[in-house]
């Protein structure tokens, strides 16, 4: 079981190796992200290989970190670059990111390639913000920036345009009412004159009827 056990082990450890010999070769091509990835498999493969596999991924991270920007300016991303969260105010948690990566990217102690860029890297983001002067004028700025940054990504209102409607109802003619109509001269006189010059007419009507009758009623009883 031992021998199993000790040739398993051995499995892991050579095919550990051989990632990390990739990874190396990744990051002597500048294949930053492929370099991480493959330290990372030989960490996960044999732990006991894990302060090479962590020099590689310190390495990858920090020049990964340093390609970044902060936005409207050319600083570097200094909370990057230490793998803080932006705008650190924890004092004590920047000097302890400081020093573990230092330590792991110090080039008398790390001979990968580009382990003295990413040592240099991380000795300016402490120069910065580790002076408090510094670190609020950069901070200033730094907000500045994102607050310039939401501004640009908020879309302008488009213009308004008053829309027709979508079912828009028929227009409809104004009913005509047609009056009946009403000789010129009935508007002539007032309602009061007009009721007596109609009972004037039907009572002459009414005389020359009667006186009518009566001649007629003579002369038959002549005949």
């Amino acid at each position: 079981m031992d021998g199993s056990s000790s040739g398993g082990g051995n499995g892991y450890r050579v095919e550990a190796e051989r990632w990390l010999t990739i990874s190396e070769k990744l990051l002597a091509a500048r294949d930053l992200h492929g370099a991480k990835s493959f330290a990372i498999r030989a960490r996960e493969s044999d732990p006991r290989l894990y302060e090479f596999s962590d020099q590689i991924i310190a390495v990858a991270d920090t020049l990964l970190a340093g390609e970044l920007r902060v936005e409207n300016n050319h600083h570097y991303d200094y909370y990057t670059i230490l793998q803080l969260g932006r705008l650190t105010q924890d004092l004590a948690l920047i000097a302890d990111q400081y020093r573990k990566l230092a330590l792991m990217l110090n080039p008398t102690r790390n001979r990968l390639l580009f382990a003295d860029q990413a040592f240099k890297l991380v000795s300016e983001a402490w120069l910065v913000l580790s002076n408090p002067a510094k670190k609020a004028m950069y901070d200033h700025e730094l907000q500045l920036s994102q607050l310039g940054l939401l501004v640009t990504q908020q879309p302008l209102p488009p213009p308004f345009q008053q829309q027709p409607p979508s079912n828009p109802e028929p227009i409809r003619p104004v009913p005509q009412f047609s009056m009946p109509w009403m000789p010129e001269s009935s508007f002539r006189f007032p309602l009061s004159d007009q009721t007596r010059r109609v009972s004037t007419f039907t009572d002459s009507a009414e005389k020359s009827g009667a006186n009518l009758a009566t001649a007629s009623a003579e002369t038959n009883r002549a005949n």
